[in-house]
C-alpha cells in the first residue's frame, strides 16, 4: 500500500495509462488485504464474548479514520491549489476561473478545464498534479507509520477446540454475575491467606 501510494506521487499531469493501471494495481494489492485481515487478527485476541464489541469498535474507528483522512487530504489539496494562484493567473487563466480552482470547489471544477485553451489546460493540469503530490506524500507517511507498527504484531496461535459461546443480554448478565462470584472468591482466598501469614 505504501509503495503504491508512493508511486502516485510520480503520476504526470497527462494521462499515462500504463502508470495509472500499474500504480493502482500495486496500491490495491496493499489496501485489499487490510479490509478483513486486521479484523480477523483482532477477533483472535479478544475474549469470545467481546467479539461483537471489538468488531463494532474496529469498524467505527475505521470509518472515523477514513472520514478524517478524506478531510485532511482535501485541506492539503486546497491549500496547495491556493499557492498556485499567482502562477495560474500568469498563465492567462481568467481570475474568475482561478478563484474556482483555488477555492473550496477545486475538485468539482475539473470538468471545466476541458473548455480552456491547450496552454491553460497544461498550466491547470500542472497545478493539480503538484497539489495532489503533497497529498500523496501525507498518505505515504501515514502508510509508513502503519507498516512499522505492523512489525510489532506477534504470532497468535488459534484454538483448535470448538467453544460454544452464549450471546445476548441474558447471557451477558450470567457472565457478569459469574465474574463477580469469582472475584469475591479470589478476594476471600487472598484475605484468608494474608490472615494465615500473620498467624504464622
Amino acid at each position: 500500500m505504501t509503495l503504491g501510494v508512493g508511486l502516485f506521487i510520480d503520476l504526470p499531469a497527462y494521462a499515462n495509462w500504463a502508470r495509472i493501471i500499474i500504480f493502482q494495481i500495486l496500491a490495491g494489492l496493499g489496501i485489499g488485504p487490510n479490509f478483513l485481515a486486521p479484523l480477523i487478527a483482532l477477533q483472535t485476541l479478544v475474549a469470545p464474548e467481546d467479539i461483537a464489541t471489538a468488531t463494532a469498535t474496529f469498524m467505527f474507528v475505521r470509518q472515523l479514520s477514513t472520514a478524517i483522512s478524506v478531510v485532511i487530504g482535501g485541506v492539503i489539496f486546497q491549500n496547495e491549489m491556493q499557492k498556485q494562484y499567482a502562477q495560474l493567473l500568469s498563465s492567462g487563466v481568467s481570475p474568475q476561473f482561478v478563484a474556482l480552482l483555488t477555492g473550496g470547489s477545486a475538485t468539482s471544477s475539473t470538468t471545466l478545464v476541458r473548455n480552456l485553451p491547450a496552454a491553460q489546460q497544461s498550466a491547470v493540469g500542472n497545478a493539480f498534479t503538484d497539489s495532489l503530490q503533497k497529498m500523496w506524500i501525507l498518505y505515504v507517511c501515514v502508510g509508513m507509520v502503519g507498516f512499522f507498527a505492523s512489525l510489532a504484531i506477534k504470532k497468535q496461535e488459534l484454538k483448535k477446540q470448538h467453544e460454544i459461546i452464549e450471546i445476548g443480554l441474558e447471557a451477558q448478565e450470567r457472565y457478569r454475575a459469574k465474574k463477580e462470584v469469582m472475584k469475591k472468591e479470589k478476594q476471600q482466598g487472598m484475605d484468608v491467606g494474608s490472615r494465615g501469614g500473620q498467624e504464622v
